[in-house]
């Protein structure tokens, strides 16, 4: 009856762990629009 407490669940994920890959993808996107639009001659090669 010991190993019941090894096999409980897991913590649940902080936010941060939940949704890094949301913050990461917003913020790539983010910097690629200001780069594309904002540098000049960047789109018009």
């Amino acid at each position: 009856m010991a190993v019941i407490g090894v096999l409980r669940e897991p913590s649940p994920p902080t936010w941060w762990q939940a949704n890094r890959h949301k913050v990461y993808g917003t913020a790539g996107l983010l910097i690629g629009y200001m780069i594309g639009s904002h540098f000049p001659g960047a789109t018009d090669q």
